[in-house]
Parts: C-alpha cells; structure tokens; sequence
C-alpha cells in the first residue's frame, strides 16, 4: 500500500507537469500510447506471475526458471509491438510525424513494463517488498525530474521519454542488482528441462485471461473515449480516471496479501475474508472521502478545463470505487481455490460490462457515464458477494459434519 500511494502521489505530480506544458490533445495522445503499452506488457505476461508465485520458493534452479520467464516475455513484447506499429494508423488518433522514434519508444516502454511487473512478482514471492518499494519510489521520482529536463523538446515528446526512460533505468537497475539480493545464489542461466508445464497450463492461463479483464478498463477506455469523443475530452478522462483509480489501487493492495497469505495459508481463509473485505472497504471510504474533499482544491492545479469537465466524474469514479474494491476482494477468494471460471465470469460481468456502458455512455456525457459505472458494479458485487456467501454456506453444511463423523465414529 505504502509503494502504491507513493508511486501515485508522485505520478499526480507528473501528470501535472504533463498538464502545464502539453495542450490537452497531446496529453490525450500521450495517454493513448501509454495505454498501448500497458496493455501490450499484460498480454506478455502469460499469467507467468503466477508461476512464479506457486513455484518460485520451492523450484530447485530458481534462477533458470525466472531467467526462462524473463526471455519468454521479452520475444513476446517484440512480437507484439511489432504488430502494433504496423497497425498504428488504425488504433493511435494521429499519424506520427516521426514512426521510428514513436516505434521505439513504443518497444521500449512495453518491454521495460512487462520486465518490470514480473520483477515485481518475484519479490512479492520471496516477501522482498521494500525492493518493490524502492522501485515504485524512484521510477515515479526519475520521471517527474526528467519530464522538468525534457521540456524544451516538446509536450508529447517530453512526457513519453521521461516516462519512458524513466521506466527502462529502474527496470535494468532491479534486474541487474535487485535479483541477485532476493533469490540465493542467483546465475544467469536458462535451462527448459525443469519448466513447470503443469502449473502454467492450469494456473497461470486461467488467471491470465483473469488479469486481462482485471485490466481492461485502465488499457482500453483512453483509447476508446480519445476515438469517440476527441483528445481534448480523452485527456480530462485520462486524468480522472488516474485519479479515481488511485483510490482503487491503494485499497486494492490489500488483494495481494490477502492471495498471498490465502495460498500458503489456505485454512485461515475463513478469518482472513472478512478481515480483508472489512480493511478493503473501510480505506477505500476513507481515502474516497478524503481526496473529494481536496479535490476541488487540487483539481484546478491541472487547468480550468479539466476542473469544470472533471469534478463531477471523479466524484462519481470515487463512488464506484467501493464496490469494485469489494468485488476485487472477492474474485481474489475465488483465485486461491483455484476456481477460474468463477474468476472469469465475474471479472466479465464487472469490467466488461463497466467498459460496454461507458462506451455507449459516452455520447450523454462524463456524469452520465459515471453513474453507468456505479450501477454495473453495484450489481456485479451484490451478486458475486451473495455467490461466495452461498458457497461458503454450503461448504460448511456438507463438509463440516463429514469431517466431525470421521473424527469422532461413534458419536
């Protein structure tokens, strides 16, 4: 939690700078590229996350098998960037005057973020978080320097290298130093004979079509509101879509001690639930509550157009984010009992549908689309919530008193 309100807080600062010396167009097509990239890196990833997860600490040649992963990802990225500048005059709102430099940066920046959040998984798996820490902390400080160095060359070309080069130093610096304090005796070596087949095919698949619905909407509606509803509404879209999301991803964190904790302690799943979701849902009123009372104070910071077409949008970002935090919670259970088509089926209901409404929202406006927003994942948390509730009561109906016939036969 503390690696994401940092690397949030200091990201508000780089947006900022990004807003005083780009027109809202260019911070709209910088978004749209950025958004690309992210996207890309997800696809990359394969759900080797959670191969990493389950058999980090127990592979006996840990360094050939995150060696193994690193190299998959990348002859991916390059695959996938590849098809991504052919195709550019399709998918980015305006035809770079320079498509090699945009091209480039477009493979570095997916390549560095793919590398980056499979780093970041590793030391979630071997409970080195201060180095995730370390990371978030100085890839946000570097960007927001290097975006004050980089004004002279431009809006959109500023905010792209500073983001991006920012991302490639922190991400080579926590390989080349930060992989060799967290896995014992770490060599770079790459051996395929001890891949775990099994666990990539039935865990690692699943949860990465997971985490591409978990993801959809941070990857899909900038591009989709630029398209629909120009740069100049894509950006103050952008921007409070950051904004709001932040709330969701501080809270959030929660999710990720929670599956981890839940996979090496699967009998404390019971007490555990209720503790999350209670923790989950508390910080994201707080926090919600807080950042709308500042909001108008720090809204105008960002420029007249994004506080009077914004405010009320981030209000309602901020609502909605109460039951989403609660559904991410929840699809979590479902994740440590290795239940994926429940997994799928909710995050489909939940981002899916949420990216469906605000597409064909959009015509009627920002506020009409945050309320579609609410509504959807009001319903799709009411619903997953009664779900995990039925099958909690169901499994202690019929597995509790089997347990106790078996314990005590003559009873």
């Amino acid at each position: 939690m503390a690696m994401r309100i940092i690397g949030t807080g200091l990201g508000f600062f780089f947006w900022l700078a990004a807003t005083r010396l780009a027109v809202p167009d260019a911070v709209g097509h910088a978004s749209v590229l950025i958004s690309a990239a992210m996207f890309m890196a997800n696809i990359a990833q394969m759900g080797l996350g959670y191969v990493v997860l389950r058999q980090l600490r127990h592979h006996p040649n840990p360094s050939a098998l995150i060696n193994l992963i690193l190299v998959l990802i990348a002859g991916l990225t390059v695959v996938l960037v590849s098809i991504a500048v052919g195709t550019m005059t399709v998918w980015f709102p305006q035809e770079p005057t320079n498509r090699v430099l945009v091209g480039g940066i477009l493979l570095l920046l997916t390549m560095s973020l793919a590398l980056a959040q499979i780093v970041n998984w590793i030391f979630l798996a071997q409970q080195r978080l201060r180095f995730s820490l370390y990371k978030q902390v100085g890839q946000a400080s570097l960007a927001l320097v290097l975006i004050l160095l980089l004004r002279p060359l431009g809006g959109f070309v500023a905010i792209m290298l500073a983001y991006t080069l920012a991302v490639i130093v922190v991400t080579l610096v926590s390989i080349g130093m930060g992989l060799p304090k967290v896995i014992p005796h770490y060599q770079r070596t790459l051996v395929w004979a001890q891949w775990p087949h099994h666990t990539f095919r039935k865990d690692a698949l699943p949860n990465y079509l997971a985490d591409q619905l978990q993801r959809l909407p941070d990857m899909l509606l900038p591009l989709i509101v630029v398209h629909q509803a120009g740069a100049q509404l894509g950006a103050v879209f952008f921007i409070m879509w950051s904004l709001g999301s932040s709330i969701s991803s501080w809270t959030s964190s929660t999710a990720d001690a929670f599956l981890r904790e839940g996979i090496y302690h699967p009998e404390q799943l019971v007490t555990l639930l209720p503790r999350v979701l209670m923790t989950g849902v508390g910080l994201t009123v707080g926090f919600g509550s807080l950042f709308a009372l500042v909001s108008p104070i720090l809204l105008p910071w960002y420029g007249q157009t994004y506080a009077a077409l914004g405010q009320p949008f981030l209000l309602l970002l901020l609502i909605g984010n109460i039951p989403w935090v609660g559904t991410t919670l929840l699809i979590t259970l479902l994740r440590i009992q290795q239940r994926p088509m429940a997994v799928l089926l909710g995050l489909l209901l939940s981002n899916g549908l949420g990216v469906v409404g605000i597409s064909l929202l959009l015509p009627y406006g920002l506020t009409v689309t945050g309320w579609g927003w609410i509504l959807v994942q009001s319903i799709v948390g009411l619903a997953l919530g009664c779900f995990v509730w039925f099958t909690i009561r169901y499994r202690r109906h019929h597995v509790l008193p089997n347990l106790a016939h078996e314990t005590h036969p003559d009873g």
